[in-house]
């Protein structure tokens, strides 16, 4: 295997993480059920694989293309590494909203929106400018050797950085949450069915089965955000 390779490959779980973000941000905006734990765990594989792993792949792969001399326009492999620097800035908003809306903040649900719909629209382009552009010149201009050099770094991140079974942990947990995120517009149709509510964001589907119970037991302390039709904020415990 090659570095465009391994890149691209990790490409196939990241997007399809991206699209269970934009899935979230869009029952978020039409006043639909979600779960704070699954963007959590969007989270932690967001720095965990993207950004210490990946990202960082990525930042030992630029270096060796420029100087190669590719592409001929360095600015590019600028634009590339500041978009990953503007990445980072867009996960530190993502993780204060959720906090915001575990605490009941009635605002925090568009923003936490807002900045899932910005990482996936900057993600989704910088992937695309790297299969399209970058990659082909990269498998056309470096020599096999050089290649094999890049690899063997990117398997150090795998196996001595960010440890092994990486990938094996985040494909499971990206099954987990494409399998959550079936089920949400299922408790979105029995919430507007049984509920008069608008917008909830809850931890779990266990918590969100429970609410729609009428119990509040076994919470472990978690509060829930709702915002009803007269926009009367209540926190479970």
């Amino acid at each position: 295997m090659n570095p465009t390779e391994n890149l691209t490959r990790e490409h196939k779980d990241i997007k399809e993480l991206l699209n269970i973000m934009n899935k979230i941000a869009d029952q978020i905006k039409s006043n639909q059920v979600f779960y704070t734990n699954d963007v959590e765990d969007i989270l932690d594989f967001l720095l965990d694989f993207i950004e210490h792993s990946h990202h960082r792949k990525e930042e030992i792969f630029y270096p060796e293309l420029v100087s190669a001399g590719i592409p001929k326009e360095t600015e590019s492999i600028s634009i590339m590494l500041y978009e990953h620097a503007l990445s980072r800035n867009y996960l530190k908003e993502i993780s204060s909203c959720v906090q915001n809306c575990k605490i009941g903040n009635d605002f925090s649900g568009d923003l936490l929106a807002d900045s899932l719909i910005k990482y996936v629209t900057l993600l989704k382009g910088h992937i695309k400018k790297e299969e399209r552009i970058i990659f082909p010149m990269a498998e056309k201009e470096l020599s096999e050797e050089k290649q094999h050099e890049i690899y063997a770094q990117f398997e150090y991140i795998d196996k001595k950085v960010v440890g092994e079974g990486i990938h094996e942990h985040y494909h499971k947990l990206l099954q987990k949450l494409k399998y959550n995120s079936f089920h949400q517009v299922w408790m979105t149709f029995l919430f507007n069915l049984y509920k008069p509510i608008n917008l909830i964001s809850v931890s779990s589907l266990h918590e969100a089965l429970i609410l729609l119970l009428g119990f509040n037991v076994g919470l472990n302390s978690k509060k829930w955000h709702i915002l009803s039709p007269y926009h009367i904020r209540f926190n479970f415990y």
